[in-house]
């Protein structure tokens, strides 16, 4: 049974592919220590639906135009790791899906980028990293590494980091809700102070196994 510290998940849903062809979805956990005085609805409506679109839209998070965001969920988790309120959650759908701004790309839709959460509070053990995977990576490999520029990298994980330190809020009397690391194990938590990406594309097998493919035969005629 799952033990989490309560707090808010924030999730980007979308498509791959024109017309839509699979589907995609990140998350982002926030905590703090005290919610007295949060304007949960007024956060969403601002920075919970502003954030994840400019993040598709930015050329550094080499997004590509395959992907597209369609909608954010934005609810408070309980330590069973459900809804609190799963009678009254909380959902936008963009009137225009939010197309990713990196530009074309030609990778299978199963190709992503895992953008690596870190924090300062522990190298090691449970919420000391976490990830999201990127859609749809607008980036060229290398014939010779397999391996797409580190500088694309370094854009990657600049305009997460711009993300995360956007759905960074205050409120009442010195309260705060940020990006965090959370466990569901024991109700471990750390606040994410970094984001790291290397120059490798991820396979996400889930989407592979869900595109449905037209085999081709060909006889061998001895």
């Amino acid at each position: 049974m799952a033990v989490f510290a309560e707090h808010y998940l924030l999730q980007m849903i979308g498509t791959l592919g024109t017309p839509a062809k699979e589907v995609w979805s990140c998350g982002i956990r926030l905590y703090g220590e005290d919610y007295t005085g949060f304007d949960e609805e007024g956060w969403f409506e601002g920075v919970g639906r502003t954030a994840p679109q400019e993040w598709m839209l930015r050329t550094g998070s080499k997004i590509s135009n395959q992907a597209a965001l369609t909608g954010v969920k934005f609810n408070r988790i309980n330590a069973a790791g459900h809804y609190a309120d799963s009678g009254n959650t909380r959902e936008y759908v963009y009137p225009t899906p939010v197309v990713g701004g990196g530009g074309a790309s030609s990778a299978p839709f199963q190709c992503t980028v895992a953008l690596t959460w870190l924090t300062d509070a522990r190298s090691r053990g449970r919420a000391s990293k976490g990830r999201i995977f990127s859609p749809a990576p607008a980036v060229s490999v290398t014939n010779t590494t397999g391996l797409f520029s580190a500088a694309d990298a370094l854009l990657m994980a600049t305009s997460a980091a711009l993300l995360l330190n956007t759905l960074d809020a205050g409120f009442g009397l010195g309260g705060t809700i940020r990006p965090h690391i959370m466990s569901g194990v024991d109700g471990t938590y750390s606040e994410i102070n970094s984001v790291s990406v290397d120059n490798r594309v991820d396979t996400q097998r889930r989407r592979a196994a869900s595109l449905v493919g037209l085999k081709s035969v060909a006889p061998v005629s001895y």
